[in-house]
């Protein structure tokens, strides 16, 4: 359990969907006894809206990089995870922040869990095939992070879209116009595009 109440803001790192990360930060050490994949949640209290990242050192003073971070639900009350690769012995900063100062506070829990294994849909080396006019389900929580498009056509997301995904196919039978529609689950921001090519 910690808190960001009270709490000074010492880092400002971002990588991934945590940026702007101007708020009060708690720095907790995590050290693995097994290498392997990792899901980190942070549950946070009604009030505390928060990003959490590894940062890849200990900054002497504001700033830092970080290689993982994840700010996605922008919405207090909601969870953040992160999916992470983790070798055994290796001591790692996670941090808990916030998106700026004044913005949010409260307390949080932070678990870390054995990853689960990735959708069959993860990459688009085995996409789920969609059929005309019907709907199809999926899930990202497993997920991993495979692809941020960079394209700013009016055609494509000019986000980058650093959260985990999954890849759907579609095959027209007929040359013609065709609307893709996204229906998020409750505290999912999603994003939606077609790439021309599987990268």
């Amino acid at each position: 359990n910690g808190t960001l109440v009270g709490m000074a803001d010492n880092y400002q790192a971002s990588c991934g969907s945590a940026a702007f990360n101007g708020g009060p930060d708690q720095v907790i050490a995590w050290t693995p006894t097994v290498s392997g994949t990792y899901q980190l949640v942070v549950t946070p209290s009604a009030s505390l809206d928060p990003a959490i990242y590894i940062l890849n050192s200990c900054p002497t003073s504001g700033g830092g990089t970080c290689t993982y971070g994840a700010d996605d639900n922008f919405t207090a009350g909601a969870p953040e995870q992160l999916i992470v690769s983790a070798t055994a012995g290796q001591t790692y900063l996670v941090v808990v922040d916030t998106f700026q100062a004044g913005a949010s506070t409260g307390t949080f829990t932070l678990d870390v869990q054995n990853a689960s294994t990735p959708p069959a849909n993860d990459t688009c080396a085995t996409p789920v095939p969609l059929q005309l006019d019907q709907a199809a389900t999926g899930d990202t929580t497993s997920a991993t992070n495979d692809y941020a498009p960079t394209s700013t056509s009016t055609n494509c997301t000019t986000h980058a879209n650093p959260g985990a995904d999954v890849v759907y196919s579609f095959t027209p039978v007929a040359t013609g116009t065709y609307y893709v529609v996204l229906t998020p689950g409750t505290g999912f921001d999603g994003a939606v595009y077609v790439l021309d090519n599987c990268p």
